[in-house]
């Protein structure tokens, strides 16, 4: 008789979900006849023959290992991972609220599964598919020794370095979390501030002139006073200066009525920074004379 492989599962319902993964991981690769496939309650049941029947030939116990190890790594990595994220998340902050739950699952899996995927991912190449690869290995390895398998006693015992993963990237992820709370808080107080703010000049000129460059001029096309007292031009932009606080701390202190940003790269986090700020106050350009001279600047400067 082949050899039996047996899968327990923490209940039924996972056991049914690994049983429908295995028996698609054996349809695609056309090997749903080398075995018999049994669920009965928690636990899945995969392997042997009919009494009588000519036992199969060793490929075919390789093949069911791997379709077996292959089940067990969607299963760890599809369904039980975001459970453990939940729990790690619970465990590490008691009060948090359903929604700010939900953000740091979202931040949670950005991170394990790409910036395209807000949940379990599947991607070829993906930080999921890496890991699902890295699972697999290890199951088919420890089926090779032996044909029973706890997939929670494997997770606990086996999978120590994969759980921390998680739990790192978990607080990772509350790190990402508590800055950006910080960051919107501080918008909104910066935003509450301008709404009660006095109009002191009619319109602000913010030119991008590419990557950290920007002058700053007024509805005069005068260079604007950075608050430290300096014009703020192209050349003082320097990588020693946070360009996107100098520019809403000189924007917030001329008050303009209104602010025009010739820019050509809409979503610099500078620039989103400024139009959050001045909601409603701002108008993006790509085209016009001051566009137009920012343009043959650079190329002068790319030229020397």
């Amino acid at each position: 008789m082949a050899s039996r492989l047996t899968i327990v599962c923490s209940d039924e319902a996972e056991a049914e979900t690994l049983c429908a993964l295995l028996d698609s991981r054996l349809e695609e690769g056309g090997r749903r006849g080398i075995c018999r496939l049994t669920r009965c309650r928690h636990v899945v049941e995969a392997g042997g023959r009919e009494d009588g029947q000519p036992d199969p030939p060793p490929e075919t116990d390789r093949a069911l290992t791997q379709a077996a190890a292959e089940a067990v790594a969607a299963l760890i990595v599809g369904h039980l991972e975001p459970r453990l994220v939940t729990r790690a998340i619970v465990g590490r902050v008691m009060d948090m609220c359903p929604e700010e739950l939900e953000d740091v699952k979202g931040i949670c899996f950005r991170m394990l599964n790409g910036p395209e995927n807000a949940g379990p991912g599947d991607g070829g190449d993906s930080p999921a598919a890496v890991r699902r690869a890295n699972l697999v290995r290890r199951i088919a390895s420890h089926f090779r020794e032996c044909t029973h398998l706890d997939v929670g006693g494997f997770l606990r015992f086996r999978l120590a370095d994969y759980r921390e993963y998680l739990a790192d990237t978990v607080n990772l992820a509350l790190e990402e979390y508590a800055a950006d709370r910080q960051y919107r808080e501080f918008i909104s107080l910066l935003q509450y501030f301008v709404h009660f703010q006095e109009a002191k000049i009619p319109r602000a000129n913010v030119i991008h002139c590419g990557g950290n460059r920007y002058a700053m001029l007024d509805h005069r096309m005068q260079p604007l006073k950075w608050s430290g007292g300096d014009a703020v031009t192209v050349e003082k932009v320097d990588r020693e200066l946070n360009c996107e606080d100098m520019i809403v701390s000189t924007l917030i202190a001329a008050s303009p009525e209104h602010i025009i940003i010739h820019t050509r790269e809409p979503d610099t986090p500078s620039i989103r920074t400024i139009r959050q700020i001045f909601e409603g106050r701002t108008t993006l350009c790509a085209r016009c004379s001051v566009c137009e001279s920012v343009t043959e600047r650079e190329g002068e400067i790319r030229r020397t």
